[in-house]
């Protein structure tokens, strides 16, 4: 009981509670230190299924007009004025599957089998990504660490741990080694019965799980928040190019920002999963999943010009990618969806995403209802499965194009 009490004193110091430990100190970028965003040339292959990626920009304001098309001295308002438009795409990289990653019963974090083989062949992502990947997984197991040393220096959880030398205690005893007797101290720590001075040495077990999920919490959080404004800009970008293609092409440029903005809201829902689920298994690399974006372990891109543009992709995980619906009415808009949804279903996690554009104002508001497993199980035979959900917890924001 001494020993119990003692340790979760110095749990409360660090954790601020005994049940989980939301007051862990890390790093408040710790877990989205991967991302990075830039605008590259790219070429795909025959298939479609693999993207190679080119020169990369830091923006999109890098990209002159006349790699869009436009020739210097002609108006540019027939098709036959206007030169070669390269291919760009936005390019997400450091992409980590977050929910890929495990805590053991020691407090370590590691990669599960089939990310880490993925992460290890996969084509696209560059070699300084997959660092980045580690590196990060690395810092946050040093912060896990350092919480747990923190508890088990505390005097009174170190001697419950591994015994209590006290000066001047020592059993002599003679112990016969092959042909001759020796003097030798065997005990010198209280309560030692043997070569194991540590009466619970197991005793910070529980606590360095509990430690280990609530720093990955923190990084998952982290990330999400700084991939969605990744991401976001993305899309920015992607109508922003659009916007330019119209002015060089002498098209409409605020039917095209509409058309572009409608695109990019309604694969918003299904986008917005993507850091959370598994890659896909049984594809190749560069497969298109949802919003034409081709991802792969660390590199999500959706491409801004060439020729192609954003639709709503197959589904790759047994869900439908975006079930949308149409609005109806006379207006031009009347049968375009206005309405994508998406739904996420893992064995400790579910997210319902659902994004709607309204055409006249140009906004798009993505609503997201997310429910975490609270009690998860791992059997002996069998695979892990969760016996208790928490409440559903929803979020809504706009977006303006």
């Amino acid at each position: 009981t001494q020993c119990q009490n003692a340790v979760d004193e110095a749990m409360i110091k660090v954790c601020g509670d005994t049940t989980d430990c939301n007051a862990l100190a890390i790093d408040e970028d710790a877990g989205s230190r991967t991302l990075g965003y830039k605008v590259c040339e790219y070429k795909m292959s025959e298939d479609g299924k693999n993207m190679e990626i080119g020169e990369c920009r830091a923006n999109i304001d890098m990209i002159t007009d006349a790699e869009l098309g436009r020739i210097d001295g002609l108006s540019g308002t027939t098709s036959t004025e206007l030169g070669p438009v390269k291919p760009f795409s936005g390019v997400i990289t450091g992409v980590i599957y977050w929910e890929g990653v495990e805590v053991g019963d020691d407090g370590l974090l590691a990669l599960e089998d089939g990310y880490r083989i993925d992460l290890e062949k996969d084509l696209l992502a560059a070699d300084v990504d997959k660092k980045k990947i580690l590196s990060e997984l690395e810092s946050l197991q040093n912060s896990v660490n350092l919480a747990i040393k923190t508890i088990e220096a505390d005097p009174m959880v170190e001697f419950c741990m591994t015994g209590r030398e006290v000066q001047g205690m020592a059993i002599i005893e003679e112990v016969t080694k092959g042909t001759r007797k020796e003097t030798v101290k065997t005990r010198a720590k209280i309560g030692e019965k043997g070569g194991d001075a540590g009466r619970f040495p197991n005793l910070t077990k529980q606590m360095r799980m509990i430690i280990a999920n609530a720093a990955l919490k923190k990084a998952k959080n982290n990330y999400y928040k700084e991939y969605d404004k990744r991401y976001e800009q993305m899309m920015q970008d992607y109508v922003k190019i659009g916007e330019r293609l119209a002015e060089i092409q002498g098209e409409n440029a605020k039917d095209v920002q509409r058309e572009r903005g409608r695109v990019a809201c309604i694969n918003f829902a299904a986008a917005s999963a993507l850091p959370k689920s598994p890659p896909p298994r049984d594809m190749g690399v560069g497969a298109l999943m949802v919003a034409a974006a081709v991802t792969t372990i660390a590199v999500v891109s959706a491409p801004f010009t060439a020729g192609t543009s954003l639709a709503i992709g197959a589904s790759v995980m047994g869900v439908v990618a975006a079930n949308s619906k149409t609005k109806q009415g006379s207006d031009a808009s009347s049968s375009l969806e206005m309405v994508g949804s998406y739904q996420l279903n893992q064995w400790n996690y579910k997210e319902t995403n659902t994004s709607t554009y309204t055409w006249e104002t140009l906004n798009c508001q993505r609503c997201t209802r997310a429910q975490f497993c609270t009690n998860t199980k791992k059997p002996i035979f069998g695979s892990r499965y969760c016996k208790a959900w928490g409440p559903v917890v929803e979020n809504c924001k706009d977006i303006q194009f």
